[in-house]
């Protein structure tokens, strides 16, 4: 027996779609019951791959490897959940009990979050972390502000119900803070057919996450200028330059509860009575709508969901993890100055083309590149250790940023009309406990997320390195020592030196940082850089 042939130009998606005894059944014994099983398991992925991007992204889905973008106004709504890294310390403590705990928990949470945010019409773009990123849209720009605003003060009053988490004898509150601002800002999918990846640009993007940060926890927050597009609807409070605090002094009623909102919808055929015909038909038609949406899901999380799609869940866990930013400097704060069309695609093609490599990097040495964040900086976040880890987790992690710095370093300058740029990069690395699992609604939007405090001290610790150098926290060369003796590695691909010491979130003490060396390598002979100079073949 082998896959009908009606199916082999399929082959190399269902390979990818189908788990391994069901692909292997597929090929053995391509009967009615194995057609049925797999047309059954392609709807169960089309529903989780649905629900694991944005609106935005599954109602104008471009062709894997399209590059595609456009300019959009709008309101955009940054959230930051306070009080969680002591919480997951807490709970990493518990084991498996905390695990699953801390599971519960965040999936109430997120939850809660995602129903008021559908409620609001509001758009989920991202999750990083226990940050999200939203979009609110409008033909009208004053009621899409409104329902940002009311959206945020709803979640406001949601947070009431996690002012107290109790884990042993310990009380840990949890708390929210919100920013929001209105403005003109650039969405572009950019990357190739195995990974596509949806990424927003531009200084409307950047102010937003300045106004979360500039926020205090527990109120909404909004730029000046995006309060008085609004002033007739709410009541709000002076707070620092140049923003304003929203005055929750709405009733209920008043508030609201439910605006008119897109319901997130799959239909399918019956399959009773399909002949053999029939049911190939099926298949061919269900990958044709798979293959563009797996494309922007990370491989290792693709390969749970397809795995686990039965269950419709990914089991949750505790697990050291090293985590990795990567902060491009120049490209991405060029789209602010672009003038024609043509500026605008020799940036998205230069854009992809790092994205690609710089992903294609991470996949060799197994990482997981989780998204590319939207907050203050263009930030690429990658881990090593979930969703599967290695025993030398932290050395593929420190030798994939320095493959990556050799990468960026050595780019040709990209000219923009007037503007030359030399592309740069910041890179930060730390390792710890992290909680890896499915968050959200097992029937509306979900994804697969990471949080803990390696991930806050990795960003941070990023922002403080200058240019072009990459920084590690202590807790990372100690595993790198651990891992170096644990294998027997005589010698490493890289070097460090103590650089500094720096306060890091969860930690009442100075942690020593050191500066990673790379060691000169063949690297770029394998990655030429004469895309940037319009060699397009090399995708």
């Amino acid at each position: 027996m082998s896959l009908p042939e009606s199916l082999v130009s399929q082959e190399a998606q269902l390979r990818i779609q189908l788990p391994a005894t069901l692909q292997a059944r597929l090929w053995m014994q391509p009967t009615e019951s194995t057609l049925l099983a797999v047309i059954k398991h392609l709807r169960t992925l089309e529903h989780l791959l649905f629900h694991y991007l944005p609106l935005s992204v599954t109602e104008r889905l471009p062709q894997p490897g399209e590059l595609n973008w456009q300019w959009q106004t709008g309101t955009l709504m940054f959230t930051d959940l306070a009080g969680f890294t002591s919480l997951t310390q807490s709970c990493s403590q518990q084991g498996a009990v905390g695990s699953r705990f801390l599971a519960q928990l965040l999936n109430t949470y997120f939850s809660r979050t995602i129903d008021i945010i559908n409620a609001s019409e509001g758009d989920l773009l991202e999750f990083t972390g226990d940050a999200t990123l939203v979009q609110f849209d409008d033909l009208n720009s004053e009621r899409a502000t409104t329902k940002a605003i009311r959206a945020g003060l709803r979640l406001q009053r949601m947070m009431m119900e996690f002012d107290a988490i109790a884990v042993g004898a310990d009380s840990h509150p949890l708390g929210m803070r919100i920013g929001i601002h209105s403005g003109h800002f650039f969405s572009a999918d950019v990357g190739t057919p195995m990974r596509m990846m949806r990424i927003l640009l531009g200084a409307a993007v950047r102010q937003t996450k300045k106004t979360e940060g500039s926020g205090v926890v527990g109120r909404v927050c909004v730029t000046e200028e995006t309060a008085q597009s609004v002033q007739d609807y709410f009541h709000f409070l002076p707070h620092q330059s140049g923003y304003c605090l929203v005055e929750d002094d709405l009733t209920s009623s008043a508030l609201g509860r439910f605006e008119i909102t897109p319901r997130r919808r799959r239909k399918g055929s019956l399959l009773l009575n399909k002949t053999e015909e029939e049911m190939i038909r099926e298949i061919q038609h269900l990958v044709m709508k798979t293959t563009p949406l797996s494309s922007y899901i990370a491989p290792p999380v693709l390969k749970l969901l397809v795995e686990n799609a039965r269950d419709r869940a990914i089991p949750p866990t505790l697990s050291g993890a090293t985590v990795l930013f990567i902060n491009l400097l120049g490209l991405p704060e060029a789209i602010d100055a672009v003038t024609c069309q043509q500026e605008e695609q020799q940036l998205m093609e230069s854009l992809s083309y790092l994205f690609a490599q710089i992903n294609a990097l991470v996949e060799a040495k197994d990482g997981f590149l989780q998204n590319w964040t939207y907050h203050l900086y263009s930030d690429i976040l990658i881990y090593f250790g979930v969703p599967t880890s290695r025993t030398d987790d932290s050395i593929r992690a420190v030798t994939v940023a320095t493959q990556a710095l050799e990468l960026i370093s050595q780019l040709p300058t990209v000219t923009l009309g007037d503007h030359s740029i030399q592309v740069q990069c910041q890179m930060g690395l730390a390792w710890g406990t992290v909680f890896a699992g499915e968050l959200g609604q097992s029937h509306s939007r979900r994804d697969y997320n990471a949080l803990g405090a390696p991930v806050n001290r990795a960003a941070y610790v990023m922002t403080q390195t200058p240019p072009n150098k990459i920084w590690m926290t202590t807790a990372v060369v100690e595993r790198l020592q651990f891992e170096q003796d644990l294998l027997n590695i005589d010698e490493l691909a890289f070097t460090y030196q103590q650089i500094t010491k720096l306060k890091l979130k969860g930690s009442e003490h100075l942690t020593p940082i050191f500066e990673v060396i790379p060691h000169r390598s063949d690297f770029m002979d394998k990655y030429p850089t004469s895309f940037l100079r319009g060699n397009k073949e090399l995708l």
